[in-house]
């Protein structure tokens, strides 16, 4: 807007010095020698050839820039667009086998002696059977090829499981609370193969994201750490806190996962995936492995 608006005043002043100079030819006693003269020097460009070469040059220069292999380049690399960011979350079916005997043993068989009416809390093992354990991630890829892609992301989650129950041993009013904590974070890379190759979707519309639906495969491999915290305390009238139990582990693990899905694009850049696989860790795995689903959003760019 700058450029524009510096030759819109060039042009207007031209007229302006043209028109002057033309009073001065057919009336020569209203306007002074020296500036009449002035004038008319000013009508005409100092250099006329330079003056109508400089537009042609310029022309020219600027369709070599347009033309150049570099600006073709750059345009072809966006286009291409390799790289692409994503999110998700991903939900665990995992076996758990490990901390249920655990609570059985320290929690569920002696105070079933000791209370008849005892109810078994809910564990994450009763959250993981009903499909409430979920987790969220992000990271980075780029494209290796027409059919291949490699990713690396991280996440993480946290979840309590509350339970709290009133017991009537000998009348005497009982509280048991018992909490279940997981935290877990983890850091993974993927290889991801496209056997039909990428979809990519030209038209709108749901039928036409659908229909540019193609499978993918993926194996990935990762580090994760788990903690694990049970907590029960045993409330008495009068005094409150009577007993206090809190057992915690950490563990440091690594896992692969295999999983097969699909891509759907949303728009030219943005895609939902949906895969399914399952874990397999280097330790724990009655505890840790087991299925999962994820879903995730990519964005090219």
């Amino acid at each position: 807007m700058g450029t524009a608006i510096f030759n819109s005043g060039k042009r207007k002043r031209f007229l302006l010095v043209f028109s002057a100079a033309k009073p001065y030819i057919r009336h020569a006693s209203l306007v002074p020698l020296p500036i009449a003269l002035l004038f008319t020097c000013l009508s005409f460009p100092p250099n006329p050839v330079a003056a109508e070469e400089a537009p042609i040059a310029d022309a020219a220069g600027q369709t070599a820039k347009d033309d150049g292999p570099g600006e073709r380049e750059k345009d072809a690399g966006e286009r291409e667009k390799k790289s692409f960011w994503f999110i998700g979350t991903s939900n665990y079916h995992l076996r758990l086998e490990e901390s249920e005997k655990r609570i059985d043993r320290q929690l569920n068989k002696p105070f079933g002696l000791l209370l008849p009416n005892w109810h078994r809390p809910a564990t994450f093992k009763d959250w993981s059977e009903d499909w409430q354990i979920w987790d969220l991630w992000a990271g980075y890829g780029r494209d290796l090829g027409a059919k291949t892609a490699w990713s690396v992301y991280a996440g993480g989650g946290a979840g309590t499981v509350y339970n709290s129950d009133y017991y009537y041993p000998l009348g005497v009013p009982m509280e048991f609370d018992v909490n279940f904590t997981r935290r877990s974070s983890l850091l993974g890379s993927s290889v991801s193969y496209y056997p039909f190759g990428k979809p990519q979707k030209r038209r709108r519309g749901l039928k036409k994201s659908l229909a540019a639906t193609r499978p993918v495969a993926e194996m990935n491999l990762g580090y994760t750490h788990q903690t694990v915290i049970g907590d029960v305390t045993i409330s008495l009238p009068m005094i409150g806190n009577a007993i206090h139990v809190k057992d915690k582990s950490n563990d440091h693990l690594f896992w692969a996962s295999p999983r097969l899905g699909l891509e759907t694009p949303l728009t030219d850049d943005q895609s939902l995936n949906m895969l399914t696989g399952y874990l397999f860790f280097n330790d724990h795995a009655d505890e840790f492995n087991g299925g999962l689903l994820e879903f995730f959003v990519r964005r090219r760019f």
